[in-house]
């Protein structure tokens, strides 16, 4: 009896596992960071541009070869 329990306990927390999903964040995000510095605040946005399939690097290399 001791045994089933523990084998059904292991095997439910591996298919738990198996099935959860990682959230990752959209592949454009945004970020906001705000910081008080003395009596200023400082506020930096930032957006991730996406590739859609280009190379970043493509047109910097044909520049090097010319």
């Amino acid at each position: 009896m001791k045994i089933r329990l523990i084998f059904t306990t292991v095997l439910l927390t591996i298919c738990n596992l198996s099935f959860s999903q990682i959230r990752v964040p959209e592949a454009s995000s945004a970020a906001t960071l705000k910081q008080t510095l003395g009596f200023a605040e400082v506020m930096i946005e930032y957006n991730r541009p996406q590739l859609k399939g280009r190379d970043i690097f493509k047109d910097l290399t044909n520049e090097r070869d010319v």
